[in-house]
């Protein structure tokens, strides 16, 4: 069974709502089916009340425990009319009257599909389905129907229909009873649906079942994703909501009116996802272990990991050639675009309550990184600043591998192509814009270039102020050494003007000495669990194998390194 199905030129998951569906590739998929959009939904049955629901009942209910006016309407549909389960060539073949008249309840906008139509959906229906159907003692004439998919136990009643002649025998009312004595009450089903929410139309039916029938609604988040062009449409037509509204009587504007109604409930959740997420931020200079912490804590949580998402914080400032964003930069607007352009990053993503972040820039803008999750937790990575400016300097020689990893490195030309389209479309999904890439089109091209081959490295790390005129005149090493030092103080200056920040500072030579201790305390602090287990730790980290700065270095590039970085390297307590 396919888990989308078209519906009205949407796709739709085929499975039922507590299962999350796979939306890897959901563009492809939009074009192969030829759907306008794909709507789907995660975290099920949220104790959030959101705009957003199903309407399901999950609760056994015998006659006795509806109310005195339901039972007793029960008890009258029951005097006229009988209730049974019927096959599938039943309902094709008897029940095309009982959907065509339904219709007449409806909407004008609202139409019955021809026969033909009707019994060809009946046919194509793919999985295991009950039909049931509603009659009259007195002649056998069905009045209503139900078709209900089934998928382990659970339960959909995805098409009821009544002939709203018999209305007044309570059909309606017979049918549900019986249907939810059977799954929930005979079968123990773990819940049975009626639904999403109703935009489109206004049938009552949803109200009248959890008036009637104790159905409630599970709350949960919505999520579109529209085929190109309609996406632009969409936000264009976005503006004339108000406007269609009047127009809705129009089967077109109709469904454009409906639409533009879940685009404004998606909306709504866009802020909330962040609201509710818990990010672990991870902060030091480039090659201080960043990494090491970041796939480290994955290994031993369920989290949301981002690694090096440097174009997406800097999608909103595509004229600013530096990673430094100063406080004076930062506006409200750009912070909710920045939220936005966040939430539209994680909604194809597995729903966490953790987003665990790692870009080296985000030292040098700290402020905004705070602003934009003021809930962040933040780990402070130190390393001796001798080991990192020898990790940095081998950077620009081509050594592309993590400090994590001792892997040989082989590069060959196919690697190089693997490389570049990999990196190019890391950066297009994570935030990088046409204007971005018109703007600094000089950095980009030289960069598709070193990947490629064909041109050396030039400057590599985050971008401070001075950093060009640095690295033109100073050797390698000095440049290493400046960016640690720049780096560690932008983190340092930070956390002094932010004294109540959550923040917890992990010593690189610490971690690698001691791993399990210094994961046990980093897990703690992820969780603020005390009662995190030693024996639930999962780490690979490497202890020995690694050169030492003064095994590298010659005796002239020590005395250079430390002329930079001794005062600091003191402070931080290091010989």
């Amino acid at each position: 069974m396919s888990v989308w199905r078209k519906y009205n030129g949407a796709l739709i998951p085929s499975t039922p709502p507590h299962i999350e569906v796979n939306t890897e590739n959901i563009a492809q998929k939009l074009r192969d089916q030829k759907a306008f959009f794909a709507r789907w939904t995660s975290n099920f049955d949220s104790s959030q009340p959101s705009e957003f629901w199903y309407v399901i009942c999950d609760k056994k209910m015998n006659l006795e425990d509806y109310s005195r006016n339901t039972r007793s309407k029960i008890n009258r549909a029951i005097k006229k009319l009988y209730v049974k389960q019927v096959s599938k060539e039943f309902i094709i073949n008897n029940a095309y009257d009982v959907y065509r008249r339904a219709f007449r309840r409806y909407e004008a906008t609202a139409s019955p599909k021809s026969k033909k139509y009707f019994k060809n959906a009946l046919n194509k229906s793919e999985g295991s389905w009950d039909f049931w159907g509603v009659f009259l003692k007195e002649n056998n004439q069905l009045v209503g129907y139900s078709q209900n998919k089934i998928i382990d136990n659970y339960c959909d009643y995805s098409t009821v229909k009544f002939d709203p002649k018999f209305l007044k025998f309570y059909s309606s009312y017979i049918l549900y009873y019986q249907m939810n004595q059977f799954y929930l009450n005979q079968n123990s089903f773990s819940y049975v649906n009626i639904g999403a929410r109703s935009l489109l139309h206004k049938t009552n039916t949803q109200q009248y079942l959890i008036q009637k029938f104790n159905f409630r609604k599970a709350f949960c988040t919505l999520h579109l994703e529209y085929r190109s062009p309609l996406k632009f449409i969409v936000k264009f037509l976005y503006r004339f909501k108000p406007v269609l509204k009047f127009l809705k009587w129009n089967f077109i504007f109709n469904k454009i009116y409906a639409l533009l109604l879940h685009e404004e409930i998606k909306r709504t959740f866009s802020f909330k996802l962040i609201q509710n997420i818990n990010p672990i931020i991870i902060i030091g200079a480039a090659r201080s272990g960043t990494h090491l912490i970041a796939t480290t804590i994955k290994k031993n949580l369920d989290c949301i990991y981002l690694n090096e998402i440097n174009d997406l914080w800097k999608k909103r400032f595509p004229f600013l050639y530096l990673d430094e964003i100063s406080e004076e930069q930062i506006t409200p607007r750009k912070i909710n675009n920045i939220r936005k352009d966040f939430y539209n990053l994680l909604k194809h993503k597995k729903i966490s309550p953790y987003l665990l972040e790692k870009t080296a820039s985000n030292c040098l803008r700290l402020d905004l990184v705070s602003k934009v999750f003021p809930k962040s937790k933040f780990i402070h990575i130190i390393r001796d600043g001798r080991d990192v400016a020898v990790s940095t300097r081998k950077k620009y020689f081509g050594d592309i591998r993590k400090i994590s990893s001792q892997k040989t490195l082989t590069e060959n030309s196919k690697n190089r192509f693997i490389n570049f389209f990999d990196e190019i479309n890391h950066k297009i999904r994570n935030g990088l814009t046409l204007l971005m890439l018109v703007s600094n089109s000089y950095r980009y091209l030289r960069m598709s270039l070193v990947l490629l081959g064909i041109k050396k490295r030039d400057f590599w790390g985050p971008r401070f102020r001075g950093y060009k005129k640095l690295y033109n005149s100073k050797s390698l090493i000095e440049v290493a050494s400046e960016q640690w030092k720049y780096s560690v103080i932008s983190v340092l200056d930070f956390l002094k003007k932010n004294p109540k920040k959550n923040c917890l500072t992990v010593r690189y030579e610490e971690l690698i000495k001691n791993p399990d201790e210094e994961v046990l305390k980093i897990m703690k602090f992820v969780l603020d669990a005390e009662s995190f287990s030693r024996d639930k730790i999962k780490h690979e980290i490497k202890t020995s194998g690694f050169s030492k700065w003064d095994e590298v270095l010659s005796d002239h590039e020590i005395r250079t390194v430390n002329k930079i970085i001794s005062n600091l390297l003191i402070n931080l307590q290091y010989e």
